[in-house]
């Protein structure tokens, strides 16, 4: 179990440092290797990873593939805080954010194994279809077009990727996606970034209230079907 942990910790870094390196990626290399390890074995190594990961992918989110100041407020908002010279202040409220949040996940264990035994796929599809609804008609005029436009391509896409004969169809996908389009972004970026002093300009009863939500969304992305974090904290903003 010692040795799992160390690799875990080591695989979790490892992700959460390079850019566009995801945990599932790096657990769809180890299980092709065929390690001689048990299944236990494996799925704790892949926990550990992806806790680990958890508190580190924010260095290479905030400071990698920063946009052009031209176009800050269309980009992401670690980049728009990096192009104010607040990147280190991102950097600490989602190790702290992470910290809490772990914190809380455990506390709540009881209450996600009441929950979690309810849970049905056809539950799952149909509150998938009712975020995908919601994501959809937030977005203002022609843009709920757009939005459903390319919502019905990535089905299709997933749809048309799962047909091929390859071992791990969606691993080429992912990495087509995102991690080829922000190295190309990065290309050109000459932007210099200033860290900042790190200080978090939130409140810390603001810090706990909304780590606790962002453990709640969590939840739901744990038990709902091709549900994301990056989705949960686009539904949590428009509660926020």
């Amino acid at each position: 179990m010692l040795r799992e942990l160390i690799l875990g910790m080591l695989g979790g870094t490892l992700t959460g440092l390079t850019p566009s390196l995801h945990v599932n990626t790096l657990a769809s290399i180890v299980n092709n290797i065929e390690l001689p390890i048990s299944d236990f074995s494996f799925v704790l190594l892949v926990y550990v990873m992806g806790l680990t990961h958890t508190f580190l992918d924010a260095f290479p989110s905030t400071f990698f593939g920063v946009p052009d100041e031209s176009v800050a407020l269309s980009a992401l908002p670690a980049h728009r805080l990096a192009l104010q010279g607040k990147g280190l202040e991102v950097i600490n409220l989602s190790l702290k954010a992470s910290l809490l949040a772990a914190i809380f996940s455990i506390a709540l264990i009881p209450l996600y194994l009441i929950i979690a035994p309810h849970y049905t796929p056809q539950i799952g599809r149909a509150i998938v279809f009712l975020l995908a609804f919601l994501i959809i008609v937030t977005e203002k005029g022609i843009k709920k077009l757009y939005a459903l436009f390319v919502f019905l391509m990535a089905g299709i896409l997933g749809i048309v990727s799962d047909q091929f004969p390859l071992n791990e169809p969606f691993y080429h996908l992912f990495v087509g996606l995102f991690g080829v389009p922000a190295i190309l972004l990065s290309l050109d970026n000459n932007n210099k970034i200033s860290g900042g002093d790190g200080k978090i300009e939130m409140s810390q009863s603001q810090l706990i209230a909304f780590s606790f939500l962002g453990t709640i969304f969590g939840m739901m992305a744990s038990l709902l079907p091709t549900f994301t974090s990056s989705q949960a904290a686009l539904i949590g903003s428009f509660i926020t």
